[in-house]
């Protein structure tokens, strides 16, 4: 900061010439404003709540509901009732907390994250209402632990042709929540999931849910209520309403292997993760391609066309190709896991991780010239 300064005064002095005191009081009261304004943004990152009733979690819940790019330019900003209850909506995700502490209005995200409370107009005719479909609603609970350590959201697709697959499916029939794009799919059989209905959750909602069981919930289940076209989420003085995607959930039990000629027990999975994250700058930027073969040596072919090799314990019936990135994201769910097993498929056929309670499938990318992982 103190060199900015100077150069500052080097470029004042060359256009007036002044006496030398006046330049050294400058000095001092560029330094002097320069650290205020430091402690003023250092007192505004840690001071909590920003504003009453709401601290920075929900306001970063809020900033994430918020569409960025919309021609409703009424949904960039969040309506507060005379009750003080907040409303933030994308009109797929509506986020309501009681008791804001703010005055009624429209207020813009802006003024919340400076500390502000003050509306920009009393005027909430245009604003959206909130979803009510209280008369078709049923009552269920759902166990706080699917919403703790579980990455569901990230193995559902981004694809806007394939909409079912954007979302997180809770399977009625098979106690099951599922989520896959295709190449890879987590699936979590739970005895205790009890639900009225299967419903596709939107993976954006997933992240939000996380964070009001993490930061706001108490209890071991989380209570909710499913409608035609809404799940309703209820934790502290928040409440969470989600627009279901709609359409059939693709039949994902059908695309995992019944058999497997061979089963391994991996026990090394936490290092190979490992390996891979030190290693991803060296992977093919576009197939991020490696590849396994029958002794479980992992071999890269670099950007550069190296070839590079590991021992691993994954020891396969063929040689085999993976994303590897992919590979890690699965890996990284299973790090607590002592021992996998791993129901080895073909270089065509899906292969499919195994632990209590938890499935994941992952298929495998061609190998374009398997001779050239071999040289």
């Amino acid at each position: 900061m103190k060199n900015k300064i100077q150069k500052l005064i080097k470029l004042i002095q060359a256009e007036w010439d002044l006496e030398n005191q006046f330049y050294k009081d400058l000095e001092k009261y560029f330094e002097m404003a320069g650290f205020v304004a430091q402690a003023k943004r250092t007192i505004r990152k840690s001071t909590e709540p920003v504003v009453e009733g709401l601290d920075k979690t929900l306001l970063g819940l809020i900033k994430k509901i918020m569409p960025r790019h919309t021609a409703l330019t009424i949904l960039k900003k969040v309506c507060v009732y005379h009750s003080g209850a907040l409303y933030a909506t994308n009109l797929d995700l509506n986020l309501v907390i009681e008791n804001s502490g703010l005055k009624e209005g429209l207020h813009t995200l802006d003024y919340l994250l400076a500390g502000r409370n003050t509306p920009e107009t009393t005027d909430l005719g245009d604003f959206p209402k909130i979803p009510d479909d209280a008369k078709n609603e049923k009552a269920f609970t759902l166990p706080a632990s699917i919403f703790q350590g579980h990455n569901f959201a990230g193995y559902a697709t981004s694809d806007e042709v394939r909409m079912t697959l954007k979302g997180v499916y809770f399977d009625k029939k098979k106690k099951s929540i599922v989520a896959t794009d295709g190449h890879r799919m987590i699936v979590h059989e739970n005895k205790r999931l009890d639900i009225p209905d299967s419903f596709v959750l939107p993976k954006e909602a997933f992240p939000i849910v996380e964070a009001l069981v993490k930061h706001y919930h108490k209890n071991s289940r989380v209570h909710c209520w499913l409608s035609p076209k809404y799940v309703r989420f209820r934790i502290d003085r928040i409440t969470f309403v989600v627009k279901q995607i709609e359409g059939s959930y693709p039949m994902w039990e059908k695309v995992i292997p019944k058999f497997s000629k061979k089963v391994i027990a991996i026990k090394d999975h936490a290092q190979v993760s490992d390996w891979i994250k030190t290693n991803k700058s060296l992977l093919n930027k576009r197939t991020s391609q490696g590849a396994f073969d029958e002794g479980g040596v992992l071999y890269v072919k670099t950007n550069d066309g190296k070839l590079i090799k590991t021992k691993t314990g994954f020891a396969l019936q063929d040689l085999v190709g993976f994303n590897l990135v992919y590979l890690k994201q699965i890996l990284d769910d299973l790090k607590s896991q002592g021992s996998v097993k791993l129901s080895c498929g073909t270089a065509l056929s899906a292969h499919v991780f195994r632990v209590p309670e938890f499935t994941y499938l992952l298929m495998p990318t061609r190998l374009t010239n398997e001779e050239e992982f071999k040289k």
